[in-house]
This record gives C-alpha cells, sequence and structure tokens, in this order.
C-alpha cells in the first residue's frame, strides 16, 4: 500500500503536455510581437539619427550668433549620418565629428537635398548664407534605413534664408498636420 507522502511526491511539476502547450504559446506570441518591436527598433534608429542632425545643424546656428562669425555644418560624405561644425574662416572645430552610429545606428542612411550637397553655412546674425566654397548649400536631410517599414523615412529641413530647423515626416500631406514637410 502506498503511502499519502508519496502521492504528493508524484503530483509535483508540469506533464511533458503542459510544457509543450506554454512553448506553443510563447513561441505564437514571440512570432506575432519580433516583427513589431522590430518596426520599433528601426524608427527609434531613424529619430535618433535624425535628431542627431538636426541638433548638429543647431549647433551650428547657435555657434554663428554666440561668436558672431561664420560657421559651418558639414555633413558627413556618402550616406552617413556623421557632422561636424566649424568656424568657416580658418576652420577651427566648434564640435567634434559625430560618429554614424552615435546617437542612432551605423545602418542609417542619409540623402542631401540638393544631391550631393553637404554643408550649410550661418552668419552672425544666424541666417543660411551662401558657402564660402561656392559649393551647394545643404536645404534638406532625408535619414532613412534600408528595409525599414514604409513611411518611417524623416527630414531634416532647414529654412532659407532664416535658418530655422525642423524634423519632418515625408510621407504626411495633410494640410494642417504639423508633422508634414513644407
Amino acid at each position: 500500500m502506498l503511502t499519502p507522502a508519496f502521492h504528493a511526491a508524484r503530483q509535483r511539476g508540469f506533464t511533458i503536455t503542459e510544457l509543450m502547450v506554454t512553448g506553443v504559446v510563447l513561441a505564437v506570441l514571440l512570432a506575432i510581437g519580433l516583427p513589431s518591436f522590430n518596426q520599433f527598433i528601426v524608427r527609434n534608429q531613424i529619430r535618433a539619427s535624425a535628431e542627431a542632425i538636426q541638433n548638429g545643424v543647431q549647433l551650428a546656428r547657435a555657434e554663428a550668433l554666440r561668436l558672431n562669425a561664420k560657421v559651418r555644418f558639414t555633413l558627413g560624405a556618402g550616406s552617413s549620418s556623421s557632422w561636424s561644425v566649424n568656424v568657416d574662416s580658418g576652420g577651427a572645430l566648434v564640435q567634434q565629428s559625430r560618429a554614424s552610429g552615435e546617437g542612432g545606428s551605423a545602418s542609417v542612411t542619409t540623402t542631401s537635398t540638393p544631391a550631393n550637397a553637404t554643408q550649410i553655412t550661418f552668419n552672425g546674425l544666424g541666417r543660411v548664407v551662401a558657402n564660402t566654397d561656392a559649393s551647394a548649400t545643404l536645404t534638406a536631410v532625408d535619414v532613412a534605413v534600408s528595409g525599414a517599414p514604409p513611411n518611417s523615412t524623416l527630414r531634416i529641413q532647414v529654412s532659407s534664408p532664416g535658418g530655422q530647423v525642423r524634423i519632418c515626416d515625408p510621407s504626411v500631406t495633410g494640410t494642417t498636420d504639423t508633422r508634414r514637410c513644407l
């Protein structure tokens, strides 16, 4: 005859069926949630890189006002999101260059408007002026990640001649939506 202690010991734990059902439910939940989580991560990388570039342009404008001198913002070569800010005459570095992965992701790419423009120069009044090397003046930068969800690109716009900097969403079309690009 079996004692009650033996029955109590046999009933502890989970059966293999319970563990398998729990595993299947967990796998289904992960399969549903991972794509949304990946989109969330990519959009945050794009937002962080766009804000880093916006901060660089705003720093250049603020330094031009502070120093009452021409200050140049230079976007990194190619399609990176790196940048630097220099005093235009003499080239003294105001801010160390930001690396592509700083504040975002190294997989983020940028596209400048006009094509191949990499610089914008501010005068002592904080207004956009012609670049001293006669290169095209940067007016907008699109920030994206290849393979990102649709409508996840952000644009940094610099108004000319006022020098105001803003981030907008090129996919927004409503006339009253403040996220739209002008």
